[in-house]
């Protein structure tokens, strides 16, 4: 865990000291997976398209630039494979099918006290998987507290002053598709941190995500004290779904009938639906009882095969869990576990909980 403060190039800079050897892990493993994905294509094109998006990021969100030069200094790696990691990280949301995610929220009379909480994994094959969780201090007095792989600023989870949690897990189906051509106008894939920085509630995190010009989506959960909504996002359009009897649950699959031409098969993809459906059936049973053990419990399930788990342990071509984290947007308090959850925290309760 590191803490921050000071200009987005200072912040860059203590990053990039704090976690040199995690950046560089990360950058490794963000060069082999980039080599397997462009094999027998030319580099220097994708190094142009990564340029490209530089002039425009450097218009619409400086910032990032000026903490890319702050973790490249501290570091001291190559700054264009720092922009390469965060500004084309759609590598590994297009070419891999084995970003299993698990996304949970509670609220409300589903909760043993009336508080929200989110809970995520975060699961991963290839490219950054080392995290670090880093608290932000910002110049304007208010904070972040933020999940992300060392190095990489674009694609977070996090809750702020506000209360605001932001959560999110890719979208996988042979039918996604990338417009690199928009490099010159828009985010290669959604990016979540202009929004945990700058939005007040989660009605106006939905309108940042909404109006984010993007050439890729993914599924978010913005919450607040008071308001959750799943965001299904495509690179043109949004939909928002509100809490079902103040439950959520999102995997790695749109529910919008409006995308199904881009939802996976259940033989495509079956890991997607049986987490959705093991994490439905947890929270329904502890209804109006959910507490932040229980959203631990859901993010550390374990399945007997073929039936897939929500905290994976790798091997055989499978993702595994490096992190999962629980919000709670009331406290404005996050929970990090990095590795898999059901190591890095025991629970045991009363007989069947």
């Amino acid at each position: 865990m590191l803490y921050l403060s000071g200009s987005p190039y200072e912040q860059g800079r203590q990053l990039g000291q704090g976690a040199a050897d995690l950046i560089r892990e990360n950058l490794a493993l963000t060069r082999t997976q980039r080599q397997e994905v462009l094999s027998g294509l030319d580099r220097t094109d994708y190094d142009a398209v990564t340029r490209r998006n530089e002039a425009w990021v450097s218009r619409v969100f400086p910032e990032l630039l000026e903490e890319i030069a702050g973790i490249a200094e501290g570091a001291e790696v190559d700054r264009l494979e720092l922009l390469s990691m965060n500004l084309n990280p759609q590598l590994s949301y297009v070419h891999s099918t084995v970003m299993e995610c698990t996304q949970v929220l509670a609220m409300r009379s589903a909760t043993i006290d009336g508080k929200t909480y989110v809970g995520k994994t975060r699961d991963l094959q290839r490219g950054p998987t080392r995290q670090v969780l880093l608290h932000r201090q910002h110049a304007d007095g208010g904070f972040t507290n933020e999940l992300t792989p060392a190095g990489r600023m674009t694609v977070l989870d996090g809750i702020n002053q506000h209360g605001l949690s932001l959560t999110c897990s890719g979208q996988w189906s042979p039918r996604v598709r990338v417009d690199m051509t928009r490099a010159d106008s828009a985010w290669l894939l959604l990016n979540l941190a202009p929004v945990l920085r700058r939005a007040r509630s989660a009605d106006e995190a939905v309108r940042m995500i909404t109006d984010q010009p993007r050439a890729s989506g993914m599924i978010v959960l913005a919450a607040d004290e008071s308001r959750a909504a799943a965001l299904e996002v495509t690179d043109r359009e949004v939909r928002a779904f509100e809490p079902e009897k103040d439950l959520l649950v999102r995997t790695n699959h749109f529910c919008s009938p409006d995308f199904q031409h881009l939802m996976p098969t259940f033989e495509e993809y079956r890991s997607t639906y049986d987490r959705h459906a093991r994490a439905s059936q947890i929270l329904r049973e502890r209804y109006g009882r959910i507490g932040m053990h229980d959203i631990l419990r859901i993010l550390s399930d374990h399945a007997e095969p073929p039936v897939e788990s929500i905290c994976r342990h790798g091997g055989d071509g499978k993702s595994q869990t490096y992190a999962a984290t629980i919000n709670c947007t009331q406290d404005r308090t996050m929970w990090v576990m990095i590795g898999n959850p059901c190591e890095g925290i025991q629970a045991v309760g009363r007989p069947g909980e």
